[in-house]
């Protein structure tokens, strides 16, 4: 009978207009905010669709469910319902099963989303298929919530109001978290969708958040049961609602507890990887892990806490007993002495209580032991890299030596921004080099970052004894120098260094590489009291993606932006411009309005491309030279600038496991380069495609009832 009810109130739908507009407006507003995010985000996913359906639901779906019940209720059919020889419970399952395929056949013709992404660049379908199961389990919970309005309503208005009201708690309880009392958060937290729907859309199918979403859902749903019920006064006993309200909660804090986690990431970026557990089954000893963590902490940092907690309980699980982990609650004056003693910094946070902020001060840090040796994280803050950030120190801890880098100076070398020196020392020793002094024998790898003058010829002969010596280098070459108050560059000439790299077989051309394939640029500008910004595509920034796949370096990277960069020729290449890029001998201007004339191409160019852009030296010499050393000034630095200039000192000093952790997560997915024409095809295309199909089916549908086929009749 659930089968008949199905059908009889999807005819009901489908018969009248209401499933069409709602379908429409659904596929034609979420298709736009794809289209849109997809080309200023500039990456081959779906992040615009899926950040906007949860907005459509909250005011779409109780639309859709007010009618279920209360407008049988209002039409007076009701009480001739109930006298029909169908169980009550097959009546509510069958008009909420109804109500949420009218939503599933929505969300089916918006797979179309996907399809167009895979088509302009490498999408990650695990995320795909875990964001439509996130979003499905989402309007499951909400049909049953609009159905149980609408059995408790008496018109379909008050239906619709009372289904927004509680889907409306639900929806914003997770973006008010920062203003409820920092002992109650983790009850709201855990109630509000955000939580359980954040973690699945990002590719982590977990069971906690099933059981959240298929728990309530059955509240909801056995609540319409209960409220229709009543009409022939079959009422549950107070007893039957408690113990549904005790099942509930137990299952919900039994999956706390003993749950299960899958990640469907391409190259599962959300577990431990492959690198990450040979260097714990290589463990020669036990490894301490003591984590300083705070119980009772504000939003968000109780959701970062329980993310820490999964994860040493994955490297505690995997490490095969070679890991110790001991959890501290720094509460008393010594246990928050003793956090310090170790190295751990205190947090400073704001909290609600008694209805007034208050400042209180907590406590997320790590300290690493082996033997006499230590490692501290004094405030865990990079959560995108905490894989990376606690398995290198594990690596530094249980190593005989560590690595020293050697940086060379008194040339105006790049000053190196904190976050990248602390990165470096996260895993080797940095040292400060004086080519004027002795040769430091216990240099591992020798460093020369952006310098802006040239090196005398004893220098010179300094740098070739260490590569006679067969110590590895990297070279971070600019040809030019950036004034960006003005956007004017100046040339660089450093002919001993370049003679140096013509003795190996390397060239540093001079000029500067613009690319039709590049990253945006944001202006900001001053207008009264207002900042306005003004983003526009910027060809000194190149986006490189075609990149050598048999190098760690670059091998497991999608793309890297390389500011200001010029062509390296010889050695092996590694990073190769597009071929819509091309060569400026002497760009002086570098205004980022002034180059909107230059694209698609500039007529006449220097040279046209594409441009290798980093080459390296294997065998018995080392050397990594680099076009650019911007990628890792404080101006431009990023996630993916970071993780390449560290895979390079990994390859230099041959210690290459860490690699493909740090890659995995900053790597970007970025879309193929295609003309004006065709992006405003494709934005066109993604609202109107879905929006014609229910146009088509409507007609169809239309001509057939016309026709005498009329639907199903119950």
């Amino acid at each position: 009978m659930i089968n008949t009810i199905i059908k009889k109130e999807l005819n009901s739908y489908f018969n009248s207009p209401i499933a069409y507009i709602i379908l429409i407006v659904f596929v034609g507003v979420s298709g736009w905010f794809y289209a849109q995010d997809l080309f200023l985000g500039g990456e081959a996913d779906i992040n615009g669709f899926v950040n906007i359906v949860p907005v459509l639901f909250l005011l779409l779906i109780p639309g859709i469910c007010m009618r279920l019940i209360a407008e049988e209720r209002a039409q007076g059919t009701i009480e001739t319902l109930t006298t029909l020889p169908i169980k009550d419970i097959d009546i509510i399952i069958g008009k909420w099963l109804s109500a949420f395929i009218l939503i599933l056949i929505g969300l089916c013709v918006t797979l179309i989303f996907p399809v167009i992404s895979s088509f302009l660049g490498k999408i990650d379908w695990g995320i795909v298929f875990t964001s439509y199961l996130g979003l499905i389990l989402f309007a499951l919970f909400f049909t049953g919530i609009g159905i149980f309005a609408s059995s408790i309503a008496t018109t379909q208005i008050v239906a619709f109001v009372i289904g927004i009201f509680i889907s409306f708690f639900f929806f914003i309880l997770g973006k008010l978290l920062f203003a409820i009392p920092t002992s109650i958060v983790p009850f709201f937290n855990y109630l509000s969708i955000d939580y359980h729907l954040n973690n699945i859309i990002r590719g982590i199918i977990d069971s906690r958040d099933f059981i959240y979403f298929i728990t309530l859902t059955f509240l909801f749903v056995y609540g319409a049961f209960y409220f229709y019920s009543r009409i022939k006064e079959r009422l549950l006993s107070t007893t039957q609602w408690i113990l549904i309200g005790i099942v509930i909660v137990l299952l919900n804090l039994i999956s706390t507890r003993l749950f299960l986690r899958f990640d469907l990431t391409q190259g599962n970026i959300y577990s431990l990887s492959r690198a990450t557990l040979k260097i714990l089954n290589e463990l020669p000893d036990n490894v301490v892990i003591r984590a300083y963590v705070t119980s009772k902490l504000p939003f968000p940092y109780n959701n970062r806490a329980q993310y820490l907690n999964d994860l040493l309980g994955e490297y505690r699980l995997r490490s095969r007993g070679k890991i110790r982990f001991e959890q501290i609650d720094p509460t008393t004056p010594e246990q928050v002495m003793d956090a310090q003693r170790n190295g751990v910094v205190p947090l400073q946070f704001t909290e609600v209580k008694e209805g007034e902020f208050g400042v209180k001060q907590g406590f997320m840090g790590l300290v690493l032991l082996f033997e006499d040796k230590r490692e501290v994280m004094p405030v865990i803050e990079d959560f995108a890299n905490l894989e990376y950030d606690i398995t290198s120190r594990i690596k530094k801890l249980t190593e005989e030596r560590t690595k020293i880098i050697g940086f060379t100076t008194g040339h105006d070398e790049l000053l190196l921004s904190d976050n990248l020196l602390n990165k470096i020392s996260d895993r080797y020793t940095r040292q400060d080099v004086n080519l004027k002094d002795t040769i430091n024998p216990k240099i591992d790898v020798l460093v020369i970052a952006g310098p802006k003058s040239d090196f005398d010829t004893i220098e010179i002969q300094k740098i070739q004894k260490y590569i006679n010596d067969k110590i590895p280098i990297a070279i971070f070459l600019d040809r030019f120098g950036i004034n960006l108050d003005f956007f004017l560059s100046f040339p660089l000439h450093l002919p001993n260094l370049d003679s140096l790299l013509n003795k190996l077989g390397i060239v540093v051309e001079p000029g500067m590489i613009m690319d039709r394939n590049n990253e945006m640029l944001v202006l900001r500008s001053q207008r009264g009291s207002f900042v306005m910004q003004n983003i526009v595509p910027y060809p000194y920034f190149p986006k490189i993606m075609d990149l050598s796949k048999q190098n760690p370096i670059t091998k497991d990277f999608e793309a890297i932006v390389l500011p200001f960069v010029s062509p390296v020729i010889g050695g092996d290449e590694l990073a190769r411009t597009s071929k819509v890029s091309w060569l400026r001998n002497s760009p002086q201007s570098l205004n980022p309005i002034d180059q909107q004339k230059f694209i698609p191409f500039p007529m006449p160019f220097d040279k046209q491309g594409p441009f290798n852009t980093i080459s390296c030296l294997t065998g018995d010499k080392r050397i990594v030279v680099v076009g650019t050393s911007k990628f890792i000034d404080n101006q431009f630095l990023s996630g993916p600038g970071v993780a390449l200039f560290m895979n390079i000192l990994d390859w230099l000093t041959q210690d290459e496991t860490l690699i493909s952790i740090r890659t995995k997560l900053v790597s970007i997915r970025p879309l193929k380069e295609i003309s004006k024409g065709m992006k405003r095809f494709i934005q066109y295309l993604a609202p109107l495609l879905p929006v014609l199909i229910f146009v088509v089916m409507g007609i169809i549908r239309w001509q057939i009832r016309k026709g005498g086929k009329g639907g199903y009749e119950v």
